[in-house]
């Protein structure tokens, strides 16, 4: 049977609200692979109902354990523009450099890493352990 889901809102509740319903959570197992196929095919703003939002690709994110590898995939030739016009270039804004030393509410550490769909940072400690953290968890950048 099919099932289709409906919400209103913006695009990232919405879309949250829908992977609630769905129980989307229960439908990763162990040993899936998480492939993330946005349409960005074309040059288009997603208020025109032609592109993925980025918030819609940011819910589906949260909803997906922390240590899973997640591929976010688009081919077309005109990818790389729509990137930029729907936003998915500026979730590198405000975000650490890798090699940059960041405050973190475990003590500071190196930024290894950037998963800037996911919105994480993978942070070498100063105790030598790595550890993977939210964006929005870290306290400041120390240049």
């Amino acid at each position: 049977m099919t099932e289709v889901y409906l919400a209103e809102g913006n695009a990232y509740a919405a879309t949250k609200h829908v992977l609630e319903m769905s129980n989307f959570s229960s439908m990763i197992k162990e040993k899936s692979k998480i492939v993330i196929k946005p349409n960005l095919a074309v040059s288009r703003r997603p208020n025109e109902g032609i592109t993925t939002d980025v918030k819609v690709v940011r819910a589906i994110l949260d909803k997906i354990p922390k240590k899973k590898k997640v591929v976010v995939l688009e081919g077309s030739t005109q990818a790389t523009t729509s990137f930029k016009l729907n936003g998915y270039e500026d979730l590198k804004k405000d975000v650490p450099k890798i090699g940059t030393m960041t405050h973190t509410p475990r003590g500071e550490g190196k930024v290894l890493r950037q998963n800037l769909v996911r919105g994480t940072l993978t942070v070498l400690l100063e105790s030598g352990e790595e550890m993977e953290i939210s964006c929005n968890d870290v306290i400041k950048e120390k240049t």
